[in-house]
């Protein structure tokens, strides 16, 4: 716990000294500080998480058995196998290996992707968002794979936005693929956004009533369509990918409508990403088209998909985290657009917030996402 409550001070003092010229040394040095102690956090630490132990006994049945029964219910797992195959294990233990290299991935590949679309005047405050909100950071403990594999789609778009290098864009994205299908899922959705932005802003400057009428009739649909017939059509088509289906599909029977905490969460996630992406309508710079294209994803999506009853909550929640990202760096171009009026107040609410949200998480339901007691092998 008290490694946790260090981290959370460390990036309220580096929200109070960001943006002192006072303190510009003394808060370059805490900004790479939080991101050393932030890795070495996540890195050394030994039963936190919801998906180590079960990592643990796959690791260490391979090990013991080999291939056979490993890949049985475990697709795109070829880099974790790579990592667990490496020849040191007769004297160390491999998974803290696994643990420590996902995690230093994961969190330098985010944070350059981060730096990479963030206002540069920011980007420090970008950091503590990352590390406060625990949708991110702390989500990363729980979900290994899908963190690993996002992360390196988030590497992909950021190097393919200074490079322009297909082939390397290409290439991160098979990387992904080795991980978690929820990269590739990621940077194909995303890629499809980019395209539908200038016909959706085109769209929302001519006519601001169709998105209104769109996104009120997937509200209605939320609460009165019978979603059964949509629910078997979407998995007739889910069925020919090879994704796994415990992520989507809790059985055919058994498919949750959309509502309850469903429409607590996704009714304000919408709304805020539809603001913002009218607040970044206009922006002419390229950096800011990246940020405001993938917030479509987060506006409709999020009711379509529950409107459709195919997922639960929680998948949709998993399924949802990469384009979480966007609201952050978009967040901060709203937190530079007051800084120009003057107006911190938001921003104030905004920073407090989210040192709230990360000590709920920690205190709340620190337990039931085994995030405490931390225990770790260097840490003492």
């Amino acid at each position: 716990m008290i490694y946790y409550i260090i981290l959370c001070v460390l990036v309220i003092c580096l929200y109070f000294t960001a943006s002192s010229k006072k303190f510009l040394l003394f808060s370059a040095l805490l900004e790479k500080f939080c991101i050393f102690f932030a890795i070495l956090i996540s890195a050394t630490r030994v039963d936190i998480g919801l998906d180590y132990n079960s990592y643990l006994s796959q690791i260490r049945r391979f090990s013991a058995n080999g291939d056979e029964g490993f890949f049985a219910g475990w697709s795109f797992n070829a880099f974790i196998t790579f990592i667990s195959q490496i020849k040191i294990i007769s004297f160390t233990d491999s998974f803290r290996i696994i643990i420590a290299i996902t995690s230093i991935i994961t969190i330098l590949a985010t944070l350059y992707f981060i730096k990479t679309f963030s206002n540069p005047n920011l980007q420090k405050q970008a950091l503590g968002l990352y590390l406060l909100i625990p949708l991110f950071y702390l989500s990363s403990f729980n979900v290994i794979r899908s963190s690993l594999s996002i992360s390196i789609a988030y590497l992909a778009m950021a190097i393919f936005f200074k490079k322009k290098s297909l082939p390397s864009y290409v290439f991160l994205l098979l990387i992904a693929g080795t991980t978690h299908s929820l990269g590739i899922i990621f940077l194909i959705t995303t890629l499809i956004v980019f395209i539908l932005d200038k016909y959706t802003k085109k769209y929302i400057i001519e006519n601001p009533k169709i998105i209104t009428i769109v996104f009120i009739a997937l509200i209605i649909a939320f609460f009165k369509i019978d979603t059964s017939a949509v629910t078997e059509i979407l998995i007739n088509i889910y069925s020919f990918f090879p994704f796994p289906d415990h992520y989507l599909i809790s059985g055919f029977k058994e498919v949750y409508q959309g509502k309850g905490i469903g429409l607590i969460s996704v009714l304000p996630l919408s709304i805020l990403s539809a603001f913002l992406y009218l607040l970044l309508l206009n922006e002419k710079e390229e950096r800011v088209k990246y940020i405001r294209a993938p917030l479509i994803s987060c506006i409709f999506i999020p009711l379509i998909i529950f409107s459709s009853g195919i997922i639960t909550y929680a998948q949709y929640v998993r399924f949802m985290s990469p384009y979480l990202i966007f609201l952050i760096l978009a967040l901060i171009e709203f937190i530079n657009k007051l800084n120009y009026f003057r107006f911190f107040g938001a921003q104030i609410f905004i920073y407090t917030t989210s040192v709230l949200y990360f000590f709920r998480n920690i205190y709340i339901t620190g337990e039931i996402n085994n995030l405490i007691p931390y225990n770790s092998w260097l840490l003492p």
